[in-house]
């Protein structure tokens, strides 16, 4: 896997959180406030600032929100977690 199958795989998660995101504001559902977040740090991974997001994350990562969040929420999480490991671990897991 290389570079661009990674960069490619930034694109999609937040290409799929804005539409989460949107979906959940239009239900109203309070939800939405916690995908934000995974939104805005897939923005700055993809924007080559791969550092400063993993500091983003790292401020909320053990918030109090996420302790009571559903399994849906937390799979998301988990996707944006691996996304902060960066590229090299994104060619471990395709490969492996």
């Amino acid at each position: 896997m290389s570079v661009q199958d990674y960069q490619d795989f930034v694109m999609d998660l937040e290409r799929r959180l804005q539409t989460i995101q949107q979906e959940f504001i239009a239900q109203n559902n309070p939800s939405a406030q916690m995908v934000g977040p995974l939104l805005a740090i897939a923005m700055l991974v993809k924007s080559d600032l791969l550092p400063f997001a993993r500091d983003r994350y790292l401020a909320m990562e053990d918030g109090p929100q996420w302790k009571i969040a559903d399994d849906y929420l937390l799979s998301l999480k988990a996707e944006v977690e691996f996304m902060l490991a960066g590229p090299g671990a994104f060619h471990g897991r395709n490969v492996g």
